[in-house]
């Protein structure tokens, strides 16, 4: 209740009093019903007066409430009520509404002991009346499903208009005339919104309508997501082999080429990167080539990621089928060969006719054989035949000839063989001169042992096994327990022939001393690298400070103690703890060295 008053221009105990009280209020005319009332209150015991011609007259809300001009009495001490009523005031738009009050009385005679002329005015803020709904939930949140916007309202008779905006999509009509609630399918367009998110905010506006006219709108967010299933498309990955023969991948010689194409995004994303990964190939590029296979099945996958993170992957496989180059050897010896009876005899002291009996393999593959089998040397060629049939290389040309390999000299025999697949494997055979077991070189300076003598001051020794006192020389040099070291990888197994075995790896060898327990027995290991030095590894360090009293009582803790020199002072006064210093890491622990092969001779 708003109460207005006012005294007037004579005695000043009269009061005119205009109250307005807020009454009912309706939600669907969006007004209030106001009670009014007038009255004069006089406080004086002593005046009064009666019959008195006056005039009053009320506006509220700029309508005139009350307007009448009659005769007045008010007693002493009394409350006089002019006139009261209603009035029904309507509300903005919005439900709001502040009213102005006002009130006027004139009288027609004032006297001395009247009220004379009095008003008061003022307003009055009516509460304000629902108007909008409000959105009171809004379920569902990926795009592509539904998603239902609940409303509570006001009042039974208002309907509503429902709107959503997204990004660039302005504001569109999801349904008119809705009650309480609404779904929709919410667009898969939203997401040509977001290409480089999984989420995006958009907004709900509810438009409140009474019949056919607008009361008010409110609106809120919502965050829908991108369904798990909008991913980028991959539609092709393949793999395309290089070094092939007819159709198959080899081993150690093929390589595979993966290639991505018809990549894109969906709904509005872009490819952001790509990946391929397999054997013997990883790059983050749209195609790669591997680098040669072994043999196996492998499997390769490549991958996109789009400019929302969302990936979609392939997977492609290649059979790498087990490929060697074809394998050789070959047995070559001399001999006689007689051509009337088309026979060969084996002499190596005196064969000018070399028999080269060839052993050979090929990888079986659909299609591949061998496709070139030849030995040469000394300016002739044979083609040979089957693996391990003899052929023969510079028979003699007529009968009681010689061949063509003299035992003076030796020869470099060539025995070379090729696949279809179009590799080639070459060995070399070194096939001596006749053998002699003495023979001196033509100009007298030079001596063979077991063959035909070749150069000038030359000492050659065909044999393979030297033997002294029944030892072989190289087991005399290099016993059963022998260290050989040397900066050639070769093992001497290969130069010198026994059993080796690698030995002393990393370690440096020290002599055996009997006195010394740590160098008491061959093969004893030990010392490091590395150390970290103990306490009791550390070097003693003495120092002397003299602190003496400087004065005062310092059994309180507070005096301070100075260190000057002289003599030192029996009494304790306190200790300090001395500042902690080092990082307590390993040190190098290695003398000067240099590397080499070492091995050990076990058999």
């Amino acid at each position: 209740m708003a109460s207005f008053s006012g005294t007037g221009s004579g005695q000043s105990c009269y009061k005119l009093v205009l109250n307005v009280t807020q009454s009912t209020q309706s939600i669907t005319d969006n007004n209030t019903v106001v009670n009014w009332n007038i009255q004069i209150v006089n406080s004086s015991s002593s005046y009064s007066f009666s019959l008195y011609t006056s005039t009053i007259k009320a506006v509220i809300n700029g309508v005139t409430v009350y307007s009448n001009t009659s005769q007045r009495s008010v007693g002493k001490s009394a409350t006089v009520t002019i006139a009261s009523g209603t009035l029904t005031i309507p509300h903005n738009a919005d439900g709001t509404k502040t009213i102005a009050c006002s009130c006027s009385y004139s009288e027609s005679w004032p006297d001395s002991y009247t009220a004379g002329d009095m008003s008061c005015s003022g307003s009055l803020t009516l509460t304000t009346i629902p108007r909008a709904s409000s959105i009171s939930s809004i379920s569902g949140d990926t795009i592509g499903s539904t998603m239902t916007i609940n409303i509570s309202r006001a009042s039974s008779s208002f309907t509503h208009n429902v709107y959503y905006a997204f990004g660039s999509i302005g504001s569109t009509l999801i349904n008119s005339n809705v009650i309480t609630s609404c779904s929709f399918t919410v667009p898969m367009t939203f997401c040509n919104q977001i290409p480089n998110a999984t989420s995006g905010t958009g907004t709900i506006t509810v438009d409140t309508y009474n019949g056919s006219t607008k009361v008010g709108s409110v609106s809120t967010s919502f965050t829908v997501n991108v369904p798990n299933s909008v991913v980028p498309t991959l539609s092709n990955f393949t793999l395309t082999g290089n070094n092939l023969f007819n159709t198959y991948l080899l081993s150690n010689i093929s390589t595979v080429t993966a290639n991505i194409t018809g990549a894109s995004g969906t709904y509005g994303s872009t490819i952001s990167s790509y990946k391929i990964s397999g054997q013997g190939l990883s790059v983050t590029a749209s195609s790669g080539t591997s680098t040669v296979l072994p043999a196996s099945t492998f499997k390769y996958t490549a991958t996109v990621t789009d400019s929302r993170g969302r990936t979609a992957s392939k997977t492609a496989s290649v059979t790498v089928l087990n490929y060697s180059k074809p394998d050789l050897s070959a047995l070559i010896v001399r001999g006689v060969y007689d051509l009337v009876n088309d026979t060969f005899t084996v002499d190596e002291a005196e064969g000018t006719t070399l028999r080269i009996i060839p052993t050979y393999s090929y990888t079986s593959l659909s299609g591949n054989s061998l496709s070139s089998k030849t030995a040469s040397g000394n300016n002739l060629n044979v083609t040979l035949g089957n693996s391990e049939e003899a052929v023969y290389l510079g028979k003699p040309t007529s009968s009681g000839a010689v061949g063509k390999f003299s035992t003076d000299n030796s020869f470099v025999i060539t025995v070379k063989v090729t696949d279809l697949v179009g590799y080639t494997t070459t060995i070399t055979v070194n096939v001596p001169t006749g053998i002699t077991v003495l023979d001196v070189y033509k100009d007298g300076k030079g001596l063979a042992i077991g063959k035909v003598a070749e150069k000038s001051d030359t000492l050659d020794i065909a044999y393979k096994n030297l033997v002294l006192n029944g030892q072989s020389i190289f087991g005399l040099i290099y016993p059963i327990g022998a260290i050989y070291m040397s900066v050639n990888s070769t093992s001497p197994a290969t130069l010198f022939g026994g059993t080796w075995v690698a030995w002393g790896s990393g370690r440096v060898p020290v002599g055996v001393n009997t006195s010394n327990t740590d160098f008491s027995t061959v093969e004893q290991t030990g010392g490091a690298s590395t150390h970290t030095l103990t306490e009791v590894q550390l070097p003693v360090v003495s120092k002397t400070k003299d602190v003496h009293r400087a004065g005062g009582d310092f059994s309180n803790g507070t005096t301070s103690l100075k260190a000057i020199g002289g003599s030192a002072v029996a009494t304790t006064y306190g200790t300090t703890d001395l500042p902690s210093f080092g990082g307590g890491q390993a040190h190098n622990n290695l003398q000067p060295y240099i590397t080499c092969y070492m091995w050990k001779r076990t058999a």
